[in-house]
């Protein structure tokens, strides 16, 4: 239940009261946007407020929130940040010719959590971005949900829901679609290439490797469109004290060379050598890394005043997958939202029914016979990173 006590045009006062079995008050001291001209903006908020109930936050107030809010009921929890764009809502035709197209940006998010036993201090996000046209470059950590889902009602992407911290990365794409103009903008594309360094007490010295690719047929304000894509990520190389004991892991390190990296992270392809003195037989069997991935497939219906969606996650972490033998796992949503802001106090503004499945995991069987594919998938764990694909200890996929 929200209460918005006060709106203007440029600050806002909102008390937040949730219940789920718990209760969560939470006070917005203060949210401002201002306008500096040219086409800049910056965006500053404040947020205060305390968990009331027994001594651990339920699943359904800590999922989803990027790490920030601990299974530790707070005394106390309090965010502040801020948001500078350089051209924010201004077109090209609006610029010199000289600056057309480039702009930059900044963001930051600060969050004290206090407890009655520990107190912890964290940094969601912290990045800087350059973007010229479509195309953007980024560094530092950045919230993220990577898959077609409805972001604002989701219970979560399949493989990267927003559920843990956003990990350190650098980052370039296209954030939004890119009309094909020599298909007469029926056919648009985005996506992004990405490398992460992990930082985790656990092991050291980790990587991530992101790519992602979508594809929508149909014109923005068409009737009808279809987007299709596949998202991949890796975790890979690495070293730590409980690896000196994994048979799987040579001499307590994995492989991590630039030629591992672009053959068995970036094609994911198979080794060559079945064990040689990089790695075991773990890798060679399989794939250097631990390969999360999902297709996702989306037919969105337009109206004058709403936005039907019917979207699937199809998860993949071997070849089993990506050839759907682990149907019908995956994630299927049906979200419908209203395009108009709503007038009055209480007004519907967006349902959503989502079915998570995962159960079938390409067979209960390691060897299917007479296949050269895998059963047994076992989507989030991995028999070198003993936390599987996780990160600070929260699942970076649904939670």
């Amino acid at each position: 239940m929200i209460f918005q006590l006060f709106r203007r045009p440029n600050h806002a006062l909102s008390l937040y009261l949730f219940n789920r079995g718990r209760h969560i008050v939470s006070l917005s001291l203060f949210c401002s946007t201002v306008a500096l001209g040219q086409g800049a903006e910056i965006k500053g908020w404040g947020e205060g407020g305390t968990y009331v109930g027994d001594s651990q936050n339920p699943l359904w107030l800590r999922a989803n929130q990027f790490g920030t809010v601990p299974v530790e009921k707070q005394i106390f929890s309090a965010r502040t940040g801020f948001l500078y764009n350089s051209r924010a809502g201004q077109r090209d035709s609006a610029i010199s010719q000289h600056s057309r197209g480039f702009r930059w940006g900044v963001g930051t998010e600060l969050i004290l959590n206090v407890g009655p036993k520990t107190t912890s201090t964290l940094l969601p996000e912290a990045f800087v971005k350059v973007a010229w046209k479509k195309l953007e470059f980024w560094a530092g950590r950045r919230k993220e949900i990577i898959g077609i889902v409805d972001t604002t009602l989701t219970t979560g992407s399949f493989t990267w829901s927003g559920n843990a911290l956003p990990v350190p990365k650098i980052q370039i794409g296209l954030p939004e679609y890119l009309p094909l103009s020599f298909l007469k903008n029926y056919v648009s594309i985005k996506g992004f290439f990405a490398h992460g360094w992990y930082n985790t007490p656990y092991i050291q010295g980790s990587y991530l490797h992101q790519k992602s690719l979508l594809v929508r047929i149909g014109k923005p304000e068409g009737v009808f469109s279809f987007q299709a894509g596949a998202s991949h990520h890796v975790t890979w190389a690495g070293h730590a004290e409980y690896m000196k004991d994994n048979p799987h892991i040579v001499n307590g390190k994995l492989a991590g060379s630039f030629h591992d990296y672009l053959r068995g992270v970036v094609l994911a392809k198979v080794s060559k050598e079945y064990r040689n003195n990089r790695y075991t037989n773990f890798d060679g069997e399989n794939r250097i890394g631990n390969h999360v991935g999902q297709f996702d497939f989306a037919l969105t219906y337009q109206t004058p005043k709403a936005v039907w969606m019917f979207y699937n996650n199809h998860p993949f972490e071997d070849a089993s997958g990506v050839v759907f033998r682990n149907m019908p796992d995956g994630l299927y949503g049906l979200s419908w939202k209203r395009k108009k802001e709503p007038r009055s106090i209480f007004e519907v503004t967006g349902v959503l029914a989502e079915y998570f499945f995962s159960k079938d995991q390409s067979g209960a069987g390691w060897n299917v016979p007479g296949s050269r594919f895998k059963g047994n998938d076992n989507y989030f764990n991995h028999g070198q990173f003993i936390q599987g694909w996780s990160y600070f200890g929260r699942g970076m996929g649904s939670p």
